[in-house]
């Protein structure tokens, strides 16, 4: 009871796009935010390709556009399954630099960022 009133009890809610669930796990709103970053990250590609903008703007405009989308309200859910986002920045990483299928297997020290030179040994 609340104020009078009997308070409804749920297995999860959604307050500000972050769902909270009963048992305190916040896969599901990982799962929305990836998915929304990675419908950010394609339109990004397709429009990079358009302008044939250079390899270091398309890392800015990641870094700009579709990480925060990602990251959204990592304050609560936290770190704790970062694979999706170390994912998500290869599979970008992967297309910007047309890498084919079989030669995709990057160690994760090796990673693409802005700034560093691609060594793939």
């Amino acid at each position: 009871m609340f104020d009078g009133k009997q308070v409804e009890v749920v297995d999860e809610y959604t307050y500000l796009g972050v769902v909270f669930t009963y048992n305190n796990k916040f896969k599901r709103t990982q799962k929305e935010q990836t998915a929304k970053a990675r419908r950010a990250m394609y339109s990004l590609i397709v429009k990079s390709k358009k302008l044939r903008l250079p390899v270091d703007i398309q890392l800015e405009l990641f870094d700009h556009l579709v990480m925060p989308i990602l990251l959204y309200g990592c304050e609560i859910w936290g770190f704790e399954n970062v694979k999706q986002i170390e994912t998500l920045h290869m599979q970008f990483c992967k297309q910007l630099l047309r890498f084919k299928k079989k030669y995709t297997k990057l160690h994760g020290s090796r990673r693409i960022r802005k700034g560093r030179n691609v060594s793939v040994y």
